[in-house]
């Protein structure tokens, strides 16, 4: 995943703040499989990560709800509480992220699924003075070259390898590994 900071009058990409420069979130290379158990509700995994995710994450059951006919939504809640590597300035990294997604089990063309992401905890990395809340939405497109222009103009010219999922815990390594 990456997330980049975008100035909330134009939308750009923002390159400083304050005369800082910004630079976008990178979360190295990870693998997640949702499990759909007999009694409905989904669980999950990380196959892959780089990010000490791997049998980290609480284990819990994912439920869903309908919202009429039309809408199935699902909830997400996380409390992260990671450790921080000393060469990183150690301490420790805690946040709660709440992922929310809403589909149409018909999966019709016109209403791709949506997601909503919502996270209270550490600051950007440009804007040190407090913690913050940070969100971002989206829905799912097809294949790479839905994205809009301007996003894949700035994966082409500076992040390459995301313009496609990992296939394997390998990729993610030989890929992100290096960084």
């Amino acid at each position: 995943k990456i997330f980049w900071f975008r100035d909330p009058t134009t939308g750009d990409i923002m390159t400083e703040y304050d005369g800082k420069p910004v630079k976008p979130i990178i979360y190295d290379g990870q693998m997640i499989d949702y499990h759909k158990a007999e009694d409905g509700s989904i669980t999950y995994s990380v196959e892959a990560s780089l990010r000490l995710l791997k049998n980290v994450l609480p284990e819990m059951k994912i439920t869903s709800q309908m919202a009429g006919p039309h809408q199935m939504m699902i909830n997400i809640p996380v409390f992260l509480d990671i450790p921080i590597a000393e060469e990183r300035g150690g301490g420790r990294y805690q946040a709660w992220e709440f992922y929310d997604y809403n589909v149409d089990p018909s999966f019709p063309s016109d209403r791709p699924p949506t997601a909503v992401w919502c996270r209270q905890g550490s600051v950007p990395p440009f804007n040190m003075d407090s913690q913050a809340v940070l969100k971002f939405s989206g829905y799912r497109l097809d294949n790479y070259e839905e994205l809009p222009e301007r996003m894949r103009m700035e994966v082409e010219r500076a992040y390459p390898d995301f313009k496609g999922p990992p296939r394997d815990e390998k990729e993610v390594q030989e890929i992100f590994g290096k960084r």
